[in-house]
C-alpha cells in the first residue's frame, strides 16, 4: 500500500471503513428480521386461538426499537465519514471527531477482541484541520495498536490541551505497544497536518496537533 498513489490509499481507507460499517448494519437488520419473525409467530398463534402474550409482544417491540436506534447510530457514523470530505480544511470539535472515529472503529476492535475506550477532553477543543486525513491517520494508528494488543485487552484514546496544542494519546492496558516501524505510516500521513508523532516508553502513541495546523 505504501507505493500506491495517494488517491488509491484514500479510496482503500474509505472502502475498508464502509465495508466494516455496512457489515455491522447488516447484523442489525438480521436481528430486526429475526424479531419480526417472532412477532409473526405470535400473530399466527393468536389467529389459531391462543391468547396473545402481551408481555412478550412488548418485549419484542422494545428489542426492535433498540436495534433501530443502534443501527441508526452506526449509519450516522458512516454519514459523518462521508461528510468528512465536504471541505478539505474545516474547524471541527475534537471530542465529536474522536467520537466519530471510535464509532467507525468499533467492529475492527471487536474482531480483534479488543475494547477501545474514549476519554473525551474535559472541555471543548476546536481544531482546524483536514478531517478526512485525521480520521485516516487515526485509523492507521489504531491498526498498529491492535496488532500489538492481545485479545481481551483494552485501548484508551485520550484527548487534552497541552502547551497550546491538542494532544491525543492511544495507550493499552500493558506497556507493550506498537513499534516505531508500525507507527511510521501514520506518522508520515499525519505530518501533513503539522502533527508531531511519538511512541512513549510506556508503549502509548502520542500525537500533538496544532489547533490551527491546516
Amino acid at each position: 500500500m505504501a507505493d500506491a498513489p495517494e488517491c488509491s490509499q484514500e479510496l482503500a481507507f474509505f472502502g475498508q471503513v464502509t465495508a466494516s460499517v455496512t457489515h455491522e448494519l447488516k447484523n442489525y437488520l438480521a436481528l430486526i428480521n429475526e424479531y419480526n419473525g417472532l412477532l409473526c409467530d405470535l400473530v399466527m398463534a393468536h389467529e389459531m386461538g391462543r391468547e396473545l402474550d402481551l408481555g412478550r409482544l412488548k418485549s419484542l417491540c422494545g428489542d426492535i426499537k433498540r436495534q433501530v436506534v443502534a443501527g441508526g447510530a452506526v449509519l450516522d457514523h458512516l454519514n459523518g465519514l462521508a461528510h468528512s470530505v465536504d471541505q478539505q480544511v474545516r474547524t471541527v470539535d475534537l471530542g465529536r471527531c474522536l467520537g466519530l472515529f471510535v464509532g467507525l472503529s468499533r467492529r475492527s476492535d471487536a474482531r480483534q477482541g479488543v475494547e477501545l475506550e474514549l476519554m473525551p477532553p474535559p472541555e471543548a477543543i476546536s481544531l482546524r484541520t483536514q478531517l478526512f486525513t485525521l480520521l485516516r491517520g487515526l485509523w492507521q494508528c489504531l491498526e498498529a495498536a491492535l496488532a500489538a494488543c492481545p485479545a481481551g485487552g483494552r485501548l484508551t484514546l485520550e484527548a487534552a490541551i497541552e502547551g497550546g496544542q491538542a494532544r491525543l494519546s492511544l495507550r493499552g492496558a500493558t506497556p507493550a505497544g506498537p513499534g516505531q516501524a508500525a507507527c511510521a505510516p501514520a506518522a508520515a500521513l499525519l505530518s501533513a497536518l503539522g502533527a508531531s508523532f511519538s511512541r512513549q516508553e510506556d508503549g502509548s502513541v502520542r500525537l500533538c496537533l496544532p489547533l490551527d495546523g491546516a
